[in-house]
């Protein structure tokens, strides 16, 4: 068992025993007995010990409005005098607007944000409920914002495992805030992207707080259910605070959805008058099946039109039952019973997602004078992450090639017809901060000051499982004499009918050791498993390189860091002052790719080593008591958000993003009108960008030969620049009416052109005839018509003719090559690649196994003219992935008199404009060629809230209903080809969710 899971052990144990003794005095408890001296009297009920300046203040629940953080510098400052605007979520806005996840509140409600990767064309696509977003990350500003953390202390994203609960997705039932701080921000944080941090707050085991508590119920118009307990006290010495959740969340799709499991605990502890420690432990289990987004495959296109198109785009055109134009040989799909409700829906559980986090934190908080405190943390997290899908999932016609049902059938194909990835990640922090509070000029000026020191090691991993063909006593049939996949055979086609209906449970279910499929035995295994022998400087995992994912990643980081606020002229100026030096060390080891005369690194091994020092500097001054006006210039620092490499296997660069704005905070004495408007700029220099894997692979096909580089892939850098203007106002100008506003103006673009060469990675031996040879040079002898049992003859064989180039590039040979569109690949698929694959004992192999070739040294004529290099971006053009004006207001008011009285009533009305989304080539991949940009109509919402509470005593019963988008205000939109414009194949999706209802119940004591 791991040190996190024993520590979550006894905290859930502990956690009952708390609330056992808790519950049973009740109210009571917090009273001293009469005439009992040994019973210290408490405080009235509400009022918490604000021991040291890390406290975290409790929100009021009335309001939206937070008044102080402690994200930003660590001590608890006022937010009007900081010179750095923040957004900030309470547990009353997250309530009110029935918040489920950080990600998503922040997009609907962060003006000018969005969850996205940079990936334009995914991320339109898997924008919709329950779909996973691997590799996907909050936007700020039109810039990354990768960092989102617990506590300001614990990474809660690790690379591609972004999100708290699952790949994209961190549950708030444990939070009491999230504070989202604009800019370029790595003061205590060791890194931050050019957009901002984010930083969630743990709901808080506060001392002196009499029993309290709720018990939530919620379902909405899917059959959606979730039970929430949340419970907290406080005596003089010993505080608890736990939460715990279950989930089973569906979608407007058919077996789409999660189940969450999660419980949470924190434990405060005064062994001492002048300390507080606190313990933290949470564990959460997750399980998500996700949609599909299947294209057809046909016959052929002549056989039917509609091959190669998405379900999605045949759903919104009308052709399920047939093609718009051509003959369709398979009929309808389905029998025509596709939807919107199941367009998505067939693979049911053989694409899932299981989650398991574990995280625990212990931090020691100590004030030893009146003016100096200390505080020391260690954490541990555990993400452990098990992904099921096929490494090509398809729609097959009943007369496609590789369908043997002979009916619309839906599985795996291709190299892996049936994978797991397995993604754990652990995290190791340790910091150790001493926070200073003096008079300086003899007490002209009031100074608080923090000096810190930390360390992170994290270890992710990215594993790939398949299965493979066993003998009747489940032992892997291995033949030494074959390469491929050490001698192994791989599970055939996963298939099954598709039917009418989606099948929620089809084949076997993720992750059995052992399946039987089809009459034969197969088991789960390594895609590339380890051989020690084989351990290398080249090959450092000892694994077959060039193979199946086998990852290992390792990072420290560690650095020094000072913040210093100071108050001058008796509280009218506010100046900020911070640094942080950091040292980054990072170390990837993988499977990287087999060598050649080309590729001389098997890019196995690669390190980074970067020391860093960023700053924040910035003033606020009072014109009025109520009108502070502020400047801050800042920078930060930020690894690539995934631990992979650019399409020719370099290794992408750390960012560096440069920040300044202006701006101006307004707050009343009462505290209850509240806002900043801020005008900024920042430059991001090397920001993680990533291309469509369709330009990945015309850069650097998958060829014959493997592909050229280290473990190559869809990242790159690119630099941007953004402008823009962010207001945020919070307001109770009643203490029955609560309002929140967010308004956005981002004008960003691309800094930097990227091209890419292309590489040729089918080279095949030939001679000056314009015939194909073996190594040796003896010609390689076909029958006239290829035989898949005999793809080559002895020199010699009556009717035998040598295999030319001439042959392979005409479409009316049996062994045309078939190429792929744009990069000239020889189709693996062909009767060509399966020439060309074949090694003989005696004169040879056919294949050079060089890759990264000139393009120029193709070999087969493609029938086109490649691109040669291809434009990835183009200095000058508009960044993505967000609108580019944009605003929201939430208003809610409470009725306090008369007889609706306790009757809530508000909504959110909200309106984007602008939303660019991703460029595409409207004629096709060249230099020069025209990029257009693609984007979604305005999009409008508003969202109802009504809800009613009854009070008697120390108790209350809520009901809340609120229905998002009441208007039912989207589209179904079409998508343009991001290679081929509309010459397609293309796609649909809704740009907004249709109208959902969702109602809870909430008992509160």
């Amino acid at each position: 068992m791991n040190p996190a899971s024993i520590l979550f052990a006894c905290g859930r144990w502990l956690a009952c025993a708390g609330l056992s003794a808790a519950l049973v005095p009740f109210a009571g408890a917090q009273a001293a007995a009469p005439g009992n001296s040994s019973v210290p009297a408490a405080k009235p009920s509400g009022e918490t010990i604000q021991l040291n300046v890390f406290e975290v203040l409790a929100d009021k629940d009335d309001s939206y409005g937070a008044l102080n953080s402690n994200s930003i510098t660590r001590f608890n400052t006022e937010l009007a005098k900081l010179p750095i605007s923040a957004d900030i979520y309470n547990e009353a806005f997250m309530r009110d607007v029935n918040a489920q996840t950080v990600e998503q509140m922040i997009a609907d409600f962060t003006a000018g944000a969005g969850f996205a990767s940079s990936d334009g064309p995914a991320s339109t696509l898997t924008a919709q409920p329950g779909d996973r977003a691997a590799n996907s990350y909050v936007q700020l500003r039109g810039l990354t914002a990768p960092g989102m953390l617990r506590d300001g202390f614990l990474t809660l994203a690790a690379f591609a495992n972004t999100g708290g609960t699952a790949t994209g997705v961190t549950n708030n039932f444990d939070l009491e805030r999230a504070e989202v701080i604009m800019g370029p921000q790595a003061l205590l944080y060791g890194n931050g992207g050019g957009g901002g941090v984010i930083n969630l707050v743990s709901k808080q085991a506060r001392f002196r707080k009499r029993p309290f508590g709720s018990f939530r119920f919620q379902l909405d118009q899917y059959g959606s259910m979730t039970g929430n307990y949340d419970f907290g006290w406080g005596g003089d010495k010993l505080a608890v605070r736990a939460a715990f959740i279950n989930q089973d969340t569906k979608t407007r799709r058919v077996n789409i959805g999660n189940k969450l499991d999660a419980q949470y605990v924190q434990f405060g502890w005064r062994p001492f008058h002048n300390t507080v420690v606190r313990l933290v432990a949470e564990q959460s289990s997750n399980n998500r099946n996700w949609g599909s987004n299947l294209s057809v495959t046909a016959l052929n296109a002549a056989n039917d039109a509609r091959n190669g198109q998405s379900l999605h785009y045949l759903l919104a055109t009308g052709q399920i039952n047939g093609s718009a134009s051509g003959p369709s040989g398979g009929g309808a799909i389905a029998g025509g019973a596709i939807n919107w409700g199941n367009v998505d829906s067939f693979f049911g559980w053989r694409l899932s997602e299981r989650t398991v986090d574990t995280l625990g934190t212990l931090t020691v908080e100590t004030e030893w004078t009146r003016g100096v405190t200390t505080q020391f943390s260690i954490g541990y997290k555990d993400f452990y992450n098990r992904l099921f899908n096929a490494s090509t999932s398809a729609l097959l016609a009943p007369n496609a090639a590789a369908n043997s049902l002979g009916v619309w059938a839906v599985g795996g194909t291709g190299g892996q017809p049936a994978q797991e990835s397995i993604q754990p990640t652990e995290t190791f922090p340790a910091r150790f901060s001493v926070a200073f509070e003096n008079q300086l000029f003899g007490g002209r000026a009031h100074s608080q000051s923090i000096l810190g020191a930390d360390y992170t090691r994290l270890n992710e991993a990215f594993i790939g499982y398949g299965y493979y063909q066993a003998d009747a006593n489940w032992n892997p049939i291995v033949n030494a004499a074959i390469a491929a996949n050490n001698g192994r055979t791989v599970i055939g086609p996963v298939l099954w009918p598709m039917g009418t209906a989606p099948m929620a449970y089809p084949a076997w279910q993720p992750g059995q050791p052992r399946v039987t499929w089809q009459g034969v035995n197969y088991v789960r295994m390594h895609q590339n498993p380890v051989n020690p022998a084989a351990v290398s400087a080249e090959n450092p995992l000892g694994v077959t390189l060039g193979g199946g994912n086998y990852n290992l990643v390792r990072i420290v980081n560690k650095g020094v860091y000072g913040i210093n606020e100071t108050t001058w002229l008796g509280g009218k100026l506010e100046t900020l002052l911070g640094f942080r030096a950091s040292h980054t060390f990072a170390e990837t080891r993988n499977q990287g790719s087999a060598l050649s005369a080309q590729n001389t690194e098997s890019g196995a091994r690669k390190t980074s080593d970067e020391k860093t020092i960023s700053y924040s500097v910035g003033a606020n001054y009072a014109l009025r008591d109520w009108l502070r006006p502020y400047v801050a210039v800042s920078d930060s620092y930020n690894p690539p958000i995934a631990q992979n490499n650019d399409p020719l296997g370099e290794q992408p660069k750390a960012a560096h993003a440069v920040g300044g704005e202006v701006g101006v905070k307004v707050q009343n004495a009462s505290g209850t009108v509240s806002g900043s408007l801020a005008l900024y700029h920042t430059s991001s220099k090397n920001e993680t960008f990533f291309v469509t894997s369709t330009l990945a692979f015309a850069i650097n096909p998958s060829g014959l030969n493997g592909r050229f580089g280290g473990s190559p892939s869809t990242i790159i850098n690119v630099d941007r620049k953004v402008s823009g203007a962010q207001l945020a106002v919070t307001a109770t100008p009643t203490r029955n009416l609560r309002v929140r506003v967010s308004a956005a103006t981002i004008s960003g673009e691309i800094g930097s052109t990227r091209l890419y060469r292309q590489v040729y990675n089918d080279q095949f031996h030939a001679n000056a005839a314009g015939q194909v040879t073996y190594r040796d040079g003896a010609p390689v002898y076909v029958n006239p018509t290829f035989s898949s049992a005999r793809p080559t003859v002895p020199a010699g064989t009556a009717g035998a003719v040598p295999l030319t180039i001439a042959m392979m590039s005409s479409p009316a040979s049996s062994y045309y090559a078939n190429p792929l569109a744009v990069s000239g690949q020889i189709n693996r698929s062909s009767n060509a690649a399966r020439v060309l694959a074949v090694s003989d004992p005696v004169h040879g192999p056919i294949l050079t196994g060089a890759t990264g070739l000139p393009i120029s040294q193709m070999q087969i004529d493609p029938g086109f003219s490649v691109p040669g290099t291809i434009p990835v971006t183009n200095q000058g053009e508009s960044t993505t992935n967000y609108p580019a004006l944009s605003w929201n207001c939430t208003t809610v008011y409470t009725f306090s008199d008369g007889p609706v009285r306790g009757l809530r009533v508000g909504g959110t009305l909200a309106t984007a404009w602008y939303n660019r989304r991703y460029y595409y080539y409207p004629n096709g991949v060249s230099i020069g060629s025209e990029r257009r940009l693609f984007g979604f109509p305005t999009q409008t919402r508003f969202d109802l809230l009504l809800g009613y509470d009854w009070k008697v005593g120390r108790y209350s019963l809520g009901t809340q209903l609120n229905v998002s988008n009441l208007f039912n205000r989207y589209q179904v939109v079409l998508t343009p080809n991001a290679i081929n414009g509309w010459s397609g194949p293309n796609n649909a999706t809704f740009d907004a969710q249709p109208r959902l209802w969702t109602w809870s119940m909430t008992l509160g004591f």
